[in-house]
């Protein structure tokens, strides 16, 4: 048991004629993967409401126990209600928990930092600033720097979700 957090990434695709072959091929692509075929999803749609559009979705983050880093995003991107559903991320609100860790790094050591504040929880682990928490913090700024500057995820959507 415990605070367990993720990060995803999720795009659409469509197989429809207006779509462009870019699209058309990852939507083939995905339907060769689930093992469907369009005419399963013809068959199972009211005729003239087929719609050919597909999602994937990855989890591109994980935390276990960051307490600190939930509560960011619990203040920045949930209103402040620590609830157990998904929440829509934008890329500036990943920017921002970046440039909040590397703040907290840069602060470390300073009895007056206000950055990233740990906060306690059923489960939630320890809310020392100590070396799990700067690691954790360290670990934070690469996973969603690799993802900011990856071309491939410039039109993807994310979202976090956090299980206790």
């Amino acid at each position: 048991m415990g605070l367990d957090m993720y990060l995803s990434a999720e795009r659409f695709s469509s197989g429809s004629n207006h779509a462009s072959e870019e699209e058309k091929s990852q939507f083939a692509a995905l339907l060769k993967a689930s093992g469907l075929t369009r005419k399963d999803i013809s068959d199972v749609s009211p005729p003239g409401r087929v719609r050919f559009v597909g999602r994937v979705r990855f989890v591109v983050g994980y935390w276990r126990k960051a307490n600190a880093i939930h509560k960011w995003f619990v203040d920045v991107v949930q209103g402040g209600e620590d609830k157990c559903m998904p929440h829509d991320v934008s890329r500036v609100q990943l920017q921002q928990l970046v440039d909040e860790c590397k703040k907290a790094i840069a602060d470390k050591g300073k009895a007056d930092s206000t950055a990233l504040q740990p906060q306690s929880g059923f489960f939630f682990g320890s809310t020392e600033k100590d070396e799990r928490y700067y690691a954790e913090t360290q670990e934070t700024i690469q996973m969603i720097e690799s993802i900011l500057n990856n071309p491939k995820f410039e039109d993807w959507s994310f979202e976090y979700r956090s299980s206790w």
